[in-house]
């Protein structure tokens, strides 16, 4: 196993997020970017066919943190389900503690369908300077 995994609570809005990075090895250099992924609709963070996981170990492998998280309501979280409109503050909390578990300075966000909107209308609202790409499906 060329990636290892850590379980953080992110906290957004009263809510608790579940959210899995996976991270290279130990012994394995750290890139300087870090992936997080957004999900969609009604997905949570294992994705269908467990995309998102795979994605998410693949990114690690090959040095890149990544983070994959359940929206209020879905998968593990807590608190009720949040249009795709109103995620900017749960997504900010969950670049936030990408930054500070993994020490990165630079963010990109991967998005799915609704997750793609969310991550558009997050750096219309915010414009946050660690977001360095955002990849659009």
């Amino acid at each position: 196993m060329k990636y290892r995994e850590q379980a953080l609570a992110v906290q957004a809005e009263g809510c608790e997020m579940l959210s899995i990075v996976s991270l290279p090895a130990k012994d394995e250099s750290l890139r300087p970017c870090a992936v997080l992924i957004v999900t969609g609709g009604a997905q949570y963070r294992t994705g269908s066919h467990r995309q998102f996981t795979r994605m998410a170990r693949e990114l690690a492998t090959a040095g890149y943190p990544a983070m994959r998280f359940d929206m209020p309501g879905m998968g593990d979280s807590t608190g009720e389900p949040i249009p795709y409109e109103k995620s900017a503050a749960h997504i900010s909390a969950s670049v936030d503690i990408l930054v500070r578990t993994t020490n990165v300075e630079k963010i990109c966000l991967w998005g799915l369908c609704d997750g793609a909107s969310a991550s558009l209308l997050y750096m219309h609202a915010t414009h946050d300077k660690r977001i360095s790409g955002i990849v659009l499906l």
